[in-house]
């Protein structure tokens, strides 16, 4: 009966991962660049002219490091582009999609 109730405990959570992980399983990440692979306009990756990276400073006197209009644009594009997919899950329209997971099972615990 504990474990019943404790297994409803954790369904949402367990549920908002399962959707996560398929959302990352739908729409990958985006390939990291090679390494040792430098941009051939720096200042237009986040860097000042010596490589380093760029920070704005607010009048509160907080400090964010600076992104770059096109990185930030990209981001948006693929933040919409879950969320249509996310919504294309719950609404079933993606059902009839495959896809494989990997899973590791876990050791059970025992309860006392």
């Amino acid at each position: 009966m504990v474990r019943s109730e404790r297994e409803d405990d954790v369904y949402p959570t367990a549920e908002q991962r399962a959707e996560e992980r398929l959302l990352d399983l739908l729409l990958p990440p985006l390939p990291s660049p090679p390494p040792g692979a430098t941009p051939i306009r720096e200042q237009e990756h986040g860097q000042g002219a010596a490589g380093r990276p760029l920070f704005v400073v607010s009048s509160k006197g907080d400090v964010q490091p600076k992104i770059p209009e096109a990185e930030t644009e990209a981001s948006e594009r693929r933040r919409r582009t879950r969320e249509k997919l996310r919504q294309q899950l719950k609404d079933g329209q993606l059902e009839e999609r495959d896809v494989e997971i990997e899973v590791q099972q876990q050791s059970s615990r025992c309860w006392r």
